[in-house]
Parts: structure tokens; C-alpha cells; sequence
């Protein structure tokens, strides 16, 4: 059964580390992906469906510009149009490896500055959000013939739950799904409704959970995935939705599809950078199990391994990069790494070294092996790779060069 799932707003980190580590390549590129839940905007806060985490004002971030697309993984898309829309600042969750919400908005209906609700009928919600599912995850069919085979799939796996607790709080009500080619692939247009109870400071009342949107499967993936473009509004039973379709229809209509790769790859490669290690590993045997040969899962998964001091299974998984594309610098640079973790320096050095070969004006390269000589107390070559890597526009960390200086003794 699809669910609505989780959001957040990442923005990019910094690879690697300071004071003399190493840094570690990212497998593959990681756009600023906007992330975000299912989430309330009740009386000065908001909440998830499903567990009402809060969050501040200063989790909303305005938008200046609705006439900006959003670049996003596999697609670029408009806001919702109109007035108090924001993106919203929430946690990933760790239990849904089969997602990748790529995108989310909040209309701000309150001030936050307001006193709470004081009463069930003073609660509305209005958000819209991208996300991407896994329908291995739902067990789809590997293919579909048609649009027609796909709407048929999609209201046999809603029906099924019609009337039935679909989550904790949540009970579908209604579902429909009819084929629309306006986007160019397989695509349908869908209405659901749900009734949320036991929810939110009224618990004895009951909540209506109106979505309509968009199932695409992605023309450019693999056919397992599908994007979920849609807006929900959550209201008392009884009362009616807003009427909102002149701000969110061009937000549902403006959906481009682009060639973007390997989502769910850059699902892990955030996950572990976010210390959930054990997640991302999962999410990397998920690939891998369909794609034994994908070469940046391995890089991805090693690094999770390497983070979390497995070094032996990261090693592993990086000569299985190296194995499956022999010219990828970045992997030559993570394994290096990893060999001068484990005090291995000549062969640290022969990877960089080999890394160089492949890219000459590849800086990080430069500085991790300026990191190894200087393990070596080889000071002078690690000196000039310091050199060459500013000179390559790399930043040094200044904790590694005064060290470096006082053991070379050319402190100034």
C-alpha cells in the first residue's frame, strides 16, 4: 500500500574531514535534494501524520522566486503558486528504504506567532511534495504494457485497503486513478481520501486527508520506479477543502523529466552522511541486488563501511568498483584511504598516485597523498603536494598544515 511518506530539506556537506584525515570522494553527485514529511501546520508549529514531530518557523524557508524550477533528482518542477508557500525543514526518517521524497512546500495557513487551535475546526493543512517509490517495494509488476495496465495495478492496490486502517490513524475512504499522457510517460491522475483519528490536540476528533496528484513511472530510470507528485489538505471532517486548484495545478503541470540516475544511490550516499550507516548499507544491497555491477553502489557502500571502521568490507567493495570501471579516479582515491587507515602507505600512495595518472588536476588527490607522506614523516612531499593542491584551488585545512609545519619545522 503507498503511504504518504517523509520529507526534509538537505543541503550539500562537505566530503570528507579536517586535522590530517583524509577525505573521501561522494560516489556519485548529490544535488541540494529538498526533503520533507507529511507534515501540519497547527497552531504555531508543525507536525507529522504520524508521530507530530514539531518544528520552528525557522524550519520554513520562503519562496522568493515561484517562477524558479526546481532542479531536483530525475526531474525539475515549479512551486505552488500564490501566496505563504515555504519549504519546510524536516527529519528523514530511517525506516522507509523504499523511498526518496525529492521535493516538498508548505502553505502556512497560521502565524506562527498565534495563540494554539482552540478548536478541531481551526486546524488546516495545505502541502505539496515529490516523491520518488520503489515498487519493488510494493510488489508492482516488473513491467506495465500500457497506461491503461498501470491504473488498472494502481486502483487494484488501493481498493484492496478500501475501508481498512492503512497506518495507526489512517482509514482510506476513497480512490481513483484515470491514464494522462500530459506528461509525456505513464502516467495517471489520482484522488485519494483518508481519515486520520486519534491525531494531532483533538484526539477524539476525525481528520479528513484529501490528496490529488500524479503516478509517473520515470521515463529515464528503470521501470521499478514511480514519482508521486501531489498536494494534500487536511481538514475536520464535515467541512470542506480549500479551493486551491489555481495555485497548485501549475505546480502538478509543470513536472519535466531529466536524466538523472541512480536515486536511490543518492538516498544512501545522504543517509550515510547523516551517521545512519546501517540504512544506507541497506539501501546499497538494494541496488546492488538488481544491478550487481553498479559501480558507484559499491562506491557508496564502501564508504558506509569505512565510516562506520569496517575496513576490511570497504576495501572489498572498493576493488569491486575498481574492478567494474578500472578508470574511476575517485574510487583509485578511496581506496587509498582506506590503506592508509590500516597504516598500508606505500600502497595508499601507489592509488593516488594511480588516481594522478587518470586526472592530473585532481586536488583532493593531491592533498590525501600529502596527508600519507606526512604519516610517513616524508615532510618536503607533502609539502609539495600542499602546493600543488592550493595551487589546484583546493582548501587545506589549516589544522593539517600547522601540524605539518611544526613537524618540518618551517613554523614561521
Amino acid at each position: 500500500m503507498l503511504q504518504e511518506q517523509i520529507e526534509a530539506k538537505v543541503g550539500r556537506r562537505p566530503v570528507g574531514e579536517s586535522r590530517g584525515r583524509r577525505r573521501t570522494i561522494r560516489p556519485v553527485p548529490l544535488r541540494v535534494i529538498l526533503l520533507i514529511q507529511v507534515c501540519v501546520v497547527v497552531a504555531g508549529s508543525a507536525a507529522t501524520v504520524a508521530d507530530l514531530r514539531s518544528i520552528s518557523e525557522a524550519d520554513l524557508t520562503p519562496i522568493s522566486d515561484p517562477t524558479r524550477r526546481f532542479d531536483l533528482s530525475g526531474l525539475s518542477i515549479l512551486p505552488p503558486q500564490g501566496a505563504n508557500w515555504f519549504l519546510a525543514t524536516i527529519p528523514l526518517k530511517e525506516d522507509l528504504p523504499g523511498v526518496l521524497p525529492l521535493a516538498g512546500f508548505v502553505k502556512k495557513l497560521r502565524d506562527f506567532r498565534e495563540e494554539p487551535a482552540r478548536q478541531p475546526a481551526e486546524i488546516r493543512l495545505v502541502y505539496a511534495r515529490v516523491t520518488a517509490h520503489d515498487l519493488r517495494t510494493f510488489q508492482a509488476p516488473g513491467s506495465f504494457e500500457s497506461a491503461t495496465a498501470f491504473v488498472h495495478w494502481l486502483r487494484d492496490d488501493f481498493e484492496k485497503s478500501l475501508g481498512a486502517m492503512v497506518t495507526g490513524r489512517q482509514r482510506l475512504i476513497e480512490f481513483d486513478a484515470t491514464p494522462d499522457n500530459s506528461l509525456g510517460p505513464m502516467c495517471a491522475r489520482y484522488s485519494r481520501l483518508t481519515e486520520l483519528s486519534r491525531w494531532g490536540p483533538f484526539p477524539e476528533s476525525i481528520f479528513s486527508l484529501a490528496t490529488r496528484g500524479l503516478f509517473c513511472l520515470h521515463p529515464h530510470w528503470p521501470r521499478r520506479y514511480m514519482i508521486d507528485a501531489g498536494y494534500s489538505q487536511v481538514y475536520l471532517k464535515g467541512q470542506e477543502p480549500l479551493a486551491l486548484d489555481a495555485e497548485v495545478q501549475p505546480f502538478l503541470n509543470s513536472v519535466v523529466f531529466t536524466s538523472s540516475t541512480q536515486p536511490f544511490v543518492s538516498l544512501g550516499v545522504h543517509l550515510y552522511r547523516s551517521g545512519q550507516h546501517d540504512v544506507a548499507i541497506s539501501i546499497f544491497n538494494r541496488e546492488l541486488e538488481i544491478d550487481p555491477r553498479n559501480a558507484h553502489a559499491y562506491m557508496g557502500r564502501g564508504r558506509a563501511f569505512e565510516l562506520k571502521g569496517q575496513l576490511d568490507q570497504a576495501l572489498a567493495d572498493y576493488n569491486k568498483a575498481l574492478e567494474i570501471d578500472p578508470t574511476d579516479a575517485e574510487a583509485y582515491v578511496n581506496r587509498g584511504n582506506v590503506y592508509g587507515k590500516k597504516g598500508q602507505h606505500e600502497r595508499a600512495i601507489a592509488d593516488f598516485n594511480k588516481a594522478l595518472e587518470l586526472n592530473p588536476k585532481f586536488a583532493l588527490a593531491h592533498y590525501n597523498r600529502a596527508v600519507t607522506y606526512y604519516e610517513k614523516k616524508e615532510y618536503n612531499s607533502a609539502w609539495d603536494d600542499v602546493y600543488k593542491a592550493q595551487e589546484l584551488g583546493f582548501t587545506v585545512s589549516p589544522a593539517f598544515l600547522r601540524d605539518l609545519r611544526r613537524a618540518s619545522g618551517r613554523e614561521k
